[in-house]
């Protein structure tokens, strides 16, 4: 009678050893549910919870890169033809106009668009003719001006010293004159350059630029209609800008 216990004992031991064993498989063709999943750990009787597995499963973002863009300004009328390109001014304190003659004397700038935007930034000039400032913004005068439609308040294209993005104007160091360099976008796409102007009082105006091709003069206009209302003798037209690489 003992023996037959002990072989009992035996067989029951051993089927269940061989039910542990069973893979889902075999599970599934004797009509039971498939066996949870095990998981494997470096860390004894650790079990990885699902949270702990997205955190794994998870990338961290990395942050956009700056794009930095080098070329040459190309100006073009309102029918998108080219008039030339922004010119090296030799001997002056200024950039304004466009050049007509020898590509010595076209401007090379440099921008860098912010992470993840198309500006506002500045514009470095690489091959300067003129003193310092080199960044490319605009300026009101001794006084803070300011752009609106129907108005003719115009402000001045020029070289003026580093302001910050979206400042209001500011007196430019030892200028004595109101500036603004962080006022260009850049459509990639394009490759055409835009300002946008900031009035003293926070509000970004209309930004047109506006050329008076007899005097080789680039100036900004909130609303070209009512400049050159006050100016039918010299009237100037509207002009865009677009990078071309060097």
């Amino acid at each position: 009678m003992q023996l037959l216990f002990a072989t009992v004992l035996a067989l029951i031991c051993m089927s269940t050893v061989i039910a542990k064993q069973e893979t889902n498989a075999e599970r599934l063709a004797r009509g039971l549910t498939p066996l949870p999943p095990k998981f494997r750990s470096i860390v004894p009787g650790f079990l990885p919870t699902r949270s702990y597995g997205a955190k794994r499963g998870t990338v961290s973002p990395q942050p956009p890169s700056p794009n930095t863009y080098s070329g040459m300004v190309q100006v073009r009328n309102s029918e998108d033809r080219s008039i030339g390109y922004l010119k090296n001014w030799a001997g002056t304190s200024t950039i304004n106009g466009v050049n007509f003659g020898s590509e010595d004397e076209d401007l090379h700038v440099s921008f860098t668009l912010p992470p993840g935007s198309n500006g506002p930034f500045d514009i470095l000039v690489t091959n300067p003719n003129f003193e310092k400032p080199h960044y490319a913004g605009v300026s009101t005068g001794s006084t803070p001006g300011s752009l609106a439609a129907q108005i003719s308040n115009a402000i001045a294209f020029t070289n003026v010293p580093q302001t910050p993005p979206g400042s209001l104007p500011i007196l430019g160091g030892a200028t004595s004159v109101y500036v603004e360099s962080a006022i260009w976008f850049f459509d990639p796409e394009t490759k055409e350059i835009t300002a946008q102007f900031i009035n003293p009082d926070g509000s970004k105006p209309p930004t047109i630029f506006a050329y008076n091709i007899r005097n080789n003069q680039i100036f900004f206009v909130g609303d070209l209609d009512a400049w050159n209302g006050e100016h039918a003798n010299t009237p100037s037209s509207a002009v865009t800008f677009h990078l071309e690489a060097l």
